[in-house]
């Protein structure tokens, strides 16, 4: 939504009359994103992973391939409809945003828990200048990753069970 930077307010009044009418037209403010066990959002995750996907949301993987030319907003659009049909079909625009605030989200909480992979446990020869004190695999942890590391992955991931899916990515 534009701003209006001669009047704040009405930005954010329009922003509430777009919610209202999304309500009145049957989109819930938050969308069910954890009924039944969090499907939507393993469905997102796997979205996120699908290359089409990918290519925009991360960058390519391989230096020769093409970009897509699609913008993020088109890859949240199209994720949104394939997660959400009935309230795309509704208004396409207010799911494609609230799509594109759950992945900010996942990936918010992803940073926040991996931002402990980084941190030292203190004490001398603890300094790691910027780089991983542990290094995990997209798989996770495998039979050359150390006890600590594995400690704390278990830690992580019981308090965020997206984190081994988020990692991969």
């Amino acid at each position: 939504m534009p701003r209006n930077h001669a009047n704040p307010g009405a930005t954010l009044e329009a922003a509430a009359k777009t919610r209202k009418d999304d309500e009145a037209k049957g989109i819930p403010t938050t969308l069910p994103w954890s009924a039944n066990k969090n499907a939507k959002i393993w469905e997102l995750i796997t979205e996120l992973s699908k290359p089409e996907n990918f290519k925009v949301l991360f960058g390519k993987k391989d230096q020769k391939e093409n970009t897509s030319g699609e913008s993020k907003n088109a890859v949240f659009t199209r994720i949104g409809q394939r997660i959400w049909p009935g309230y795309a079909s509704i208004n396409k625009k207010t799911v494609a945003q609230r799509t594109k605030n759950k992945y900010d989200g996942l990936k918010d909480t992803y940073r926040e828990h991996a931002k402990k992979l980084l941190q030292t446990g203190g004490g001398i020869g603890a300094e790691t200048d910027g780089r991983l004190r542990f290094y995990i695999p997209p798989g996770g942890p495998d039979a050359a990753t150390c006890s600590e590391a594995q400690n704390l992955w278990q830690q992580i991931t019981e308090d965020f069970e997206f984190f081994p899916a988020l990692h991969a990515i």
